[in-house]
């Protein structure tokens, strides 16, 4: 959704959970704590991601305008019908 290494949207993490055994795909980000400590965050599989990081939207003026290129480019990519219409 945004540029590979660029910092970016703000956040906080809301809840934790630990996957026992080994996860079946592996972390797909990284997000750096207030005391600035990086962790790896976030499942992907197909088109779900999976994550406790809540955005904060207005931390970086590009980052819904993003959110939403990805989701037409998706479902461009999907072929649906839906994709052709115009939005106001």
């Amino acid at each position: 959704m945004g540029c590979s290494g660029q910092a970016g949207a703000r956040g906080h993490l809301f809840h934790h959970s630990e996957i026992r055994g080994a996860a079946e795909t592996g972390r797909c980000y990284q997000v750096r704590t207030c005391s600035g400590d990086l962790g790896d965050e976030g499942y992907q599989v197909g088109g779900v991601l999976a994550s406790y990081i809540h955005l904060h939207f207005a931390s970086d003026p590009g980052l819904a305008p993003a959110f939403v290129g990805a989701c037409e480019s998706f479902r461009r990519g999907r072929g649906d019908a839906s994709a052709s219409r115009e939005t106001p």
